[in-house]
């Protein structure tokens, strides 16, 4: 089309790595909750409200979005935008890419340790 791009273009090669990233902590972070949850439900019925329903609309409200942007899935997806325009408020984040993505492996990070102290303290 008339918006193609290609791989070696400016910014292509770091949204591939940031999108394959992207996916792939989002994956550990859900494992992260799922452990603190011990099950399949729960976590389904957070998670899914949460990357897909709140984050995403609850952005869009102006007093809401200086919280909205460090949740784990609209922090990181920063490093996928190759292009927006410029001074759009509703597409502009105060993180930069690779900050985003460190807000999310904070996110990832917790999870984790929130999954282990879970696992530690109730299983036999």
């Amino acid at each position: 089309g008339p918006y193609r791009t290609s791989f070696g273009a400016a910014g292509v090669p770091q949204a591939v790595v940031g999108a394959w990233l992207y996916l792939a902590l989002i994956c550990v972070f859900a494992m992260g909750v799922a452990t603190m949850l011990r099950g399949s439900a729960g976590p389904l019925a957070i998670l899914m409200p949460l990357l897909f329903l709140g984050s995403q609309g609850l952005g869009n409200v102006p007093g809401l979005k200086a919280v909205t942007q460090y949740l784990p899935d609209q922090a990181a997806a920063v490093i996928m935008h190759l292009a927006g325009p410029p001074g759009d408020p509703r597409f502009g984040r105060d993180l930069g890419p690779w900050t985003g993505m460190g807000v999310l492996v904070l996110w990832v990070v917790l999870s984790l340790a929130g999954g282990y102290l879970v696992l530690r303290r109730r299983d036999a």
